[in-house]
């Protein structure tokens, strides 16, 4: 016990683990991060690193995921991963560009959300929604790792999802680009898809005939646009 006391005490107030300086890939932001903190010569141990993570996202709201770790005996590392645009959040009065991560990203005015896939029914509560903020909704995060698995599912990556429509877990729809709606479940959509999968491989002459797929039931069923 005594031991352990001594050496608390020697990380805490020995002026070898002081910081001295920010280390940081993005050398045009170093500078105002070093302002930003101020944290040069204080102990290490001292530093709340979410709290110093908070005020550098604080700086670059809804563009960078931020990383803020020790780099003993005396620096902090601070890393910038650029947030991704993975789909377009449609809401009653407003639309907004969302990651994986359900972050409210700033994009530059340039960008075309049209490549982006649309979410619909995602019961969002929130009224005054803002860049960097992180949505909480299941049904809007049920959304996401749809279109994540969606994206990175063999011959689906073909198919790209235009809208997606998640209000009602149990009866999820989607339409790729070529006009065909999907109806699955959120219990058993990955295993679903994999059918899916199989189904448009099976169907690759009739693809563009169908009109909808429901991979409700235990059958899907398959119903075709009039001709």
């Amino acid at each position: 016990m005594i031991v352990a006391i001594a050496v608390t005490s020697f990380l805490k107030n020995s002026p070898y683990f002081n910081i001295d300086g920010i280390l940081c890939y993005e050398q045009d932001k170093l500078a105002k991060i070093e302002k930003l903190l101020n944290v040069k010569d204080k102990n290490i141990f001292s530093v709340d690193l979410k709290e110093v993570s908070r005020v550098i996202q604080e700086k670059y709201p809804g563009i960078f995921e931020i990383s803020v770790t020790r780099a003993f005996p005396n620096k902090l590392q601070v890393a910038f991963k650029e947030r991704i645009p993975l789909a377009k959040l449609s809401l009653p009065n407003n639309n907004f560009i969302i990651d994986n991560e359900a972050v409210i990203l700033k994009v530059p005015e340039d960008f075309d959300d049209s490549v982006l896939p649309v979410i619909n029914g995602s019961y969002i509560a929130f009224k005054d929604l803002k860049t960097g903020q992180k949505i909480k909704s299941k049904n809007l995060n049920v959304a996401l790792s749809f279109l994540e698995y969606m994206s990175d599912s063999g011959q689906l990556k073909k198919y790209k999802v235009i809208k997606l429509d998640a209000a009602n877990l149990n009866k999820i729809s989607f339409t790729v680009d070529n006009n065909i709606q999907i109806i699955v479940r959120e219990e058993d959509f990955k295993e679903k898809l994999k059918i899916l999968n199989s189904l448009f491989d099976q169907l690759s002459q009739e693809v563009n005939n169908i009109k909808y797929i429901d991979l409700r039931f235990k059958d899907p069923v398959i119903n075709y646009k009039k001709k």
